[in-house]
């Protein structure tokens, strides 16, 4: 609305500006007229005079009427200024009345008056406070229950309901202002978790539970690095690594150089690994002997012999470990592996068995079977690829397509969407985008 009557008042402006000059440029040609014979017979007048007077009053009318254009707009904006001015000052001034008042109980009458004109010039300097003093007061009648019945903690009440509301007693005061529940880092000691954010009242209750004052865990406790089980790697904190060690029967190597988890995960993929035979020659399995596929680290912790690149159930190196037993998903793999009969991972799944073997030797993503597919639903290709849209899962009759040996490369894209959802019916793994209601999310949206 402003801007349209801008432009109105402008061309109002040059319509009133035309008319007044047009006016005036003929008055003046009149009296020019008029005067032009008394003028003509005097020497020291000629007609550039007479130009330059003409102009001169132009240039006078002009400029008067963008004074009192400007002069206008001074006014009007002084006028707002004292109107609201006078306003903030009626509930000001009463509010250092009854404040100057409320300290002034005990004064002797003598001493009064000057109290109080000392208070109304101290409170005058100090106008500018006077606001967010009054608004940062604390709401009376609120209480603060560290458990409510409904298992919720910290949650405020009035206090005339907090009683009834309450799992306990009812603190006098904002949860806010209440230690137990002030926000920080709740520090499982025993497996190493960290939780950003934690009520202190909800850390301490639990078993191994650590509150510190921290709220987003920027604690040494806290502070992850790279841990290296075998051929996988978790980005986790060292006391993670550690459970995990011993969840999985695993020599630990934690890498706290190691800052960023893509940094992590790409280190598991360049451990060398290989078929670790170890024990002695077991006679009923015609003096056969154990084999684990593992990192080189794992093998010499064992002790045992690291052969790099093969599998346990290659033929030459004459283990207990039959090929091709079983099928599963590897923990912090994308794909369908296959298992020897020892429980140890062979290559990615593929229904040509024999490639899929390939001699009993490792077989990177890369030369395995459709590594440029994601592979969703494949019936005969495991080589599941995450960035991709697809991760390896236990196939469901129904749901999923592609059943290899119980496992199926799982569609991970979103098919089938309400329109209320997304303007398309088909969005990728990954993908995000914006649902709105209105104009305004439009162009928010538009704007991101």
């Amino acid at each position: 609305m402003k801007i349209i009557n801008s432009k109105l008042d402008r061309k109002s402006y040059k319509s009133f500006e035309n008319v007044e000059t047009n006016k005036s440029t003929k008055l003046l040609s009149n009296k020019f007229k008029l005067s032009n014979n008394s003028l003509a017979n005097n020497p020291k007048l000629n007609c550039d005079n007479k130009v330059k007077l003409i102009d001169v009053r132009n240039d006078s009318r002009l400029s008067n009427l963008a004074s009192v254009s400007r002069d206008s707009r001074t006014l009007f904006i002084l006028s707002i200024f004292e109107i609201t001015l006078l306003v903030l000052t009626t509930f000001s001034f009463s509010w250092m009345i009854g404040n100057t008042n409320s300290n002034n109980n005990n004064i002797p009458y003598d001493d009064l008056n000057k109290n109080i004109f000392g208070s109304l010039i101290k409170e005058l300097i100090n106008f500018i406070d006077i606001i967010p003093s009054v608004s940062a007061q604390t709401p009376s009648g609120v209480s603060c229950c560290i458990n409510s019945q409904s298992g919720n903690s910290c949650r405020e009440f009035p206090s005339s309901e907090c009683g009834n509301e309450c799992d306990g007693t009812c603190l006098p005061t904002s949860c806010g202002e209440t230690t137990q529940c002030k926000a920080g880092c709740c520090y499982d000691k025993d497996e190493g978790l960290c939780d950003p954010n934690s009520l202190k009242q909800q850390c301490e209750s639990r078993v191994n539970g650590n509150w510190i004052d921290a709220p987003f865990c920027e604690t040494a406790e806290c502070a992850k690095g790279c841990c290296v089980l075998g051929f996988s790697s978790q980005f986790v904190t060292e006391q993670r690594c550690t459970k995990l060690s011993q969840l999985e029967g695993m020599q630990m190597n934690f890498k706290p150089e190691i800052t960023d988890e893509l940094s992590c995960l790409g280190i598991a993929n360049s451990e060398k690994t290989g078929a670790c035979v170890y024990g002695e020659e077991i006679a009923e399995e015609n003096n056969k002997r154990n084999c684990k596929f593992t990192t080189k680290q794992d093998c010499d912790s064992i002790p045992g012999d690291f052969n790099e690149g093969k599998l346990c159930s290659n033929t030459a190196l004459n283990t207990v470990c039959e090929k091709q037993s079983s099928t599963n998903c590897l923990e912090g793999r994308d794909e369908i592996y296959w298992f020897d009969s020892c429980g140890n991972v062979e290559n990615i799944y593929s229904s040509d068995k024999q490639r899929a073997w390939n001699n009993g030797l490792v077989l990177s993503e890369s030369q395995s079977c459709n590594p440029n597919s994601n592979n969703a639903g494949s019936s005969t290709c495991g080589n599941c690829d995450y960035n991709l849209g697809s991760i390896c899962g236990k196939f469901r009759p129904g749901i999923d397509d592609g059943n290899l040996e119980g496992y199926t490369c799982r569609d991970l894209n979103c098919k089938n969407l309400k329109k209320e959802v997304s303007d398309k019916s088909t969005r990728i793994n990954g993908e995000s985008w914006c649902v709105y209601d209105g104009i305004l999310e439009i162009l928010f949206c538009q704007i991101l």
